[in-house]
């Protein structure tokens, strides 16, 4: 009997989501075996601060230490506690305590790549998103990111959900619920950074309205109520915080985080608008390394619809634009504030790839062979490239390798 094609495609998904599983049970198993240590300073932080609570009950977890790392004391508040609750389950289950927050970070590498193929799907084909799926995995900024205990990936996770559900519900506004969790996670993981999910969710819709009016009022009732959700759940955590350490937590970080990003009073100091505009142009450079070579298709499409002016509107440059217009207001978001660092747009460096590399595929014919040629494997090319790229970003001959820098970067 001949199998439909749905049920193709449902078959192709549960074989690959158990190949998923047995990447993570055997990524999982050689970081374990090899004892291994990641040379990031901030990674290495949070693997010291989740070693520190091993031993230490549940509600320790919610208010870390930084237990004299980097020479400093007192509770840790530099970000909310998200990044190490989520490396909870598995050391309460007995694995190491200082591989943990790596295998975290495997996990949503995965799922972030899966959501990547959804975002990419609004663009091009079914092939061409996930083509998307194994693209993105040679990036520079995936390089450095591939193993760590930082909150980058999980930022991105929680951001794409929050796209993704936003996109969803605009025909179907209980998606918004699932909007509402994502941004949710953006605050747990990153604080602040919720507020740039939240701006991004409003383009999407701006871009991209519901088929109706009383849709598009229920859409932008979702979202509304997923921020208010999101500031709920932060007076929630909040609250349990000062039951715990009798202190506030978001009092002092926002005073911190915002005093950080302020522009410094000197004399010689630029006026403010192009300090800005440095900041702006000092995240677009990053964004062109880190998503390079797919950035500068980006840029390539950005010239030709400045020659034609009359052109540039959004049915013209299709969804293309949208996720060029994304990328733009997360660095423009970003440059507001004077602290900068490249791990704070993680997410623009693969909305500018997919906006890029999509064009890229229908454009360039040695991609289309490249991904004929993997589609052989399928449904496995995404687990296998994910495979390899581990094992060479644990490999010593992968750091001794000479590396092009077009920046001073990781």
């Amino acid at each position: 009997m001949a199998t439909s094609p749905g049920g193709g495609k449902r078959r192709d998904a549960w074989v690959q989501a158990l190949a998923w599983i047995a990447a993570i049970v055997a990524a999982a198993a050689v970081l374990a075996g090899l004892d291994f240590r990641t040379g990031d300073p901030d990674s290495a932080l949070h693997v010291a601060i989740v070693t520190d609570l091993a031993d230490q009950p549940l509600e320790r977890w919610l208010a870390p230490e930084w237990g004299g790392h980097w020479d400093r004391q007192g509770l840790f508040k530099e970000h909310p506690a998200g990044l190490f609750l989520l490396s909870w389950p598995l050391v309460a289950a007995g694995y190491p305590p200082p591989q943990a927050p790596l295998v975290v970070n495997a996990v949503f590498q995965v799922l972030c790549l899966l959501l990547l193929q959804r975002l990419a799907g609004v663009l091009g084909t079914a092939g061409q998103a996930r083509a998307v799926g194994w693209l993105v995995q040679l990036l520079p900024i995936a390089f450095v990111f591939r193993v760590r205990a930082n909150h980058e990936q999980l930022v991105l996770f929680f951001f794409l959900a929050a796209l993704v559900a936003t996109d969803k519900g605009r025909n179907r506004p209980d998606w918004f619920g699932a909007a509402a969790v994502a941004i949710t996670g953006v605050m747990l993981v990153k604080g602040v950074f919720a507020v740039l999910a939240v701006a991004s969710c409003a383009l999407w819709l701006a871009w991209r309205p519901a088929r109706t009016p009383g849709l598009r009022l229920a859409a932008w009732t979702g979202l509304a109520l997923a921020a208010l959700l999101t500031l709920a759940v932060a007076a929630g955590y909040d609250h349990v915080y000062r039951q715990a350490t009798g202190e506030s937590f978001f009092r002092p970080y926002l005073t911190q985080q915002l005093g950080l990003a302020a522009v410094q009073q000197r004399a010689t100091a630029p006026p403010m608008a192009v300090q800005k505009f440095r900041n702006l142009a000092w995240y677009a450079g990053r964004a062109l390394w880190y998503a390079f070579p797919w950035s500068l298709v980006c840029a390539w499409l950005l010239v030709q619809r400045a020659r034609g002016p009359w052109r540039w509107n959004r049915a013209a440059a299709g969804e293309t634009a949208l996720l060029l217009a994304l990328t733009g207001l997360y660095l423009a978001l970003l440059s507001l504030s004077d602290r900068r660092a490249d791990r704070y747009a993680f997410p623009a460096y693969y909305l500018a790839a997919i906006a890029g590399a999509v064009p890229a595929m229908q454009h360039l014919p040695f991609l289309s062979r490249l991904q004929d040629a993997l589609s052989r494997v399928r449904p496995f090319e995404l687990v296998l490239v994910w495979a390899v790229t581990f094992v060479l970003a644990l490999s010593p001959l992968w750091d001794a390798f000479p590396k092009f820098k077009l920046i001073n970067n990781y």
